[in-house]
């Protein structure tokens, strides 16, 4: 009888290195022979809603279709790592629940690191400087408040779509992760390193 294989939720704040971390992973892991497959949530989002709201009806939708499709290649045998933000808990708690062999990664990281990480990356699957422009809505906001003009009259008040997690939007940090990384002190091969390793002491691989 098949295997089942296993599923990593790499989550962090956008910039922190999730994405860069899970490639370094498969990296090392197919030299050791063993096959991964990413989940990006930024491909799912682009087939799921080609014209994404970024409401939490859509969200719900985006999530419980990547939970789904990683527990399914699990349960054949298909290793995945899931990379994918999930500023809420709820997501990845269901990930916990629906797939047998799960293991939370957290990557730690400062808010002004991801900002300039963010700011510098290129990705076709996402939009740069999505920080800078959140921070530019929040100083206009403050000096809307201190002429006590309201949000609506000059058109600042945000839809689903506009806002950015960590700056409008709480990001709520895994209160159990398996593992926490802490990008700043590590580089992507060294917290793939530990990744694997913890990995390894949870005889998943």
């Amino acid at each position: 009888m098949e295997q089942d294989g296993w599923a990593i939720w790499i989550t962090g704040l956008p910039g922190s290195g999730k994405s860069t971390i899970a490639k370094e992973m498969k990296k090392l892991l197919r030299k050791k022979g063993i096959d991964v497959q990413i989940l990006r949530l930024d491909e799912f989002r682009r087939t799921l809603a080609p014209k994404p709201r970024y409401t939490e009806e859509e969200r719900d939708v985006v999530y419980n279709t990547l939970i789904l499709m990683a527990k399914f290649l699990a349960k054949n045998g298909v290793n995945v790592i899931i990379d994918a933000t999930a500023h809420r808990n709820k997501w990845r708690n269901k990930g916990k629940e629906e797939i047998k062999n799960f293991f939370e990664v957290y990557v730690e990281c400062p808010l002004k690191e991801c900002m300039e990480r963010e700011a510098n990356r290129k990705d076709d699957l996402v939009v740069s400087n999505l920080y800078k422009k959140a921070l530019q809505r929040l100083e206009r906001r403050e000096k809307i408040d201190e002429k006590e003009i309201s949000h609506k009259e000059c058109g600042e008040k945000l839809s689903p779509l506009e806002q950015m997690v960590g700056i409008d939007v709480p990001y709520e940090k895994p209160s159990n992760p398996d593992v926490t990384i802490k990008s700043v002190e590590v580089d992507a091969n060294s917290a793939a390193t530990i990744i694997i390793k913890k990995m390894k002491d949870r005889k998943y691989i």
